[in-house]
């Protein structure tokens, strides 16, 4: 074989060899992806179950997966963390004046918090835990106000006390004697949340971080699509 020849065929030979590589750096990738679909789809069902035990019926998951897809869409959160904060807070509000319509606006209003103060999904999470001990207790403690939700939400303890109408020192007062109830406080606190942050949250709502997070929310959709086909 002449020269040329020989040459032809060692390029034959190397383009096998890429082409190998291709196809199993291709494999890796392709188990890769269905490896992390099936793993989404799992966390997406554990929501869904969430939801069933604590609405009662798969109906109306449906319906409260919709007010939580609608809402993360809007301010650009995570739909997995806003779902696992939001069963919390609905769980712990079962059998209380707040369940069902409270429950969405105390949600509501620490998302738009969350969003306006650009805090991260684990703070944001943090919040809604703090704000389900209030309300499996029944009553406002400094510790969870001051500490577990002041720490997630800068300036928790004053924006109570603007929605109680009253000076921190009074606010203050209440909490040692035990006489704020959650049922009544949470509301209020919602509504000042939203009244002080909903304005600021609609345009930290087209942040870069914001449409991150759009952009993820749909990605794991279809991810999650693919998992559920993957598993069956």
């Amino acid at each position: 074989m002449d020269k040329k020849g020989t040459k032809g065929l060692k390029n034959v030979e190397r383009g096998f060899s890429l082409a190998k590589v291709a196809a199993g750096l291709f494999a890796i990738s392709l188990t890769k992806l269905v490896h992390e679909s099936v793993q989404l789809a799992t966390a997406y069902d554990k929501i869904d179950n969430g939801l069933k035990t604590v609405f009662g019926s798969t109906e109306a998951a449906a319906s409260e997966l919709t007010f939580l897809t609608d809402i993360s869409d809007d301010l650009g959160l995570s739909l997995r963390d806003s779902a696992d904060g939001f069963i919390k807070v609905a769980a712990a509000a079962k059998g209380t004046s707040l369940e069902g319509k409270g429950v969405k606006e105390v949600f509501r209003g620490v998302a738009e918090a969350s969003t306006a103060l650009g805090l991260s999904a684990d703070q944001s999470k943090g919040a809604l835990t703090a704000i389900s001990q209030i309300m499996s207790k029944g009553k406002v403690q400094a510790e969870e106000l001051r500490g577990q939700l002041g720490e997630r939400i800068p300036g928790a303890f004053q924006i109570a006390a603007r929605a109680m109408k009253m000076t921190t020192a009074e606010l203050d007062k209440m909490l040692e004697r035990g006489e704020l109830l959650a049922e009544d406080f949470l509301p209020k606190f919602a509504q000042q949340l939203r009244t002080e942050f909903s304005g600021a949250a609609t345009e930290a709502a087209n942040s870069i971080a914001a449409n991150t997070n759009r952009m993820k929310n749909a990605w794991e959709g279809t991810l999650k699509g693919m998992g559920k086909i993957a598993a069956d």
